[in-house]
């Protein structure tokens, strides 16, 4: 069918734009850890992390996007991203030793 195969093809195209857009949002998380490492902040900012969940809730409700997949969707990237910043900060440790 056409119409289906439409359909998903801008599904498709959309889901490379969200690969890209996630890439790019972890590079950048890759910049913070780095200077987080450089500064000695600390990993975690509960506060932050708070507020970054809320806005993508918030979103969510404003876009008819289901809020709980959303919660649960920047958790994990939240969770990823302190993983990868605990990774950059024990280099820095492990270099100043």
């Amino acid at each position: 069918m056409k119409e289906l195969e439409e359909y998903r093809a801008q599904i498709d195209a959309l889901d490379v734009e969200l690969m890209d857009c996630i890439a790019k949002r972890f590079e950048i998380v890759r910049a913070v850890g780095r200077l987080k490492a450089e500064k000695k902040i600390e990993v975690v900012q509960t506060r932050r992390a708070e507020t970054v969940v809320k806005n993508a809730e918030d979103r969510a409700r404003a876009n008819n996007v289901d809020v709980e997949l959303m919660r649960n969707f920047y958790l994990a990237m939240i969770d990823v991203a302190h993983v990868i910043e605990h990774k950059i900060q024990d280099e820095y440790d492990r270099a100043d030793k």
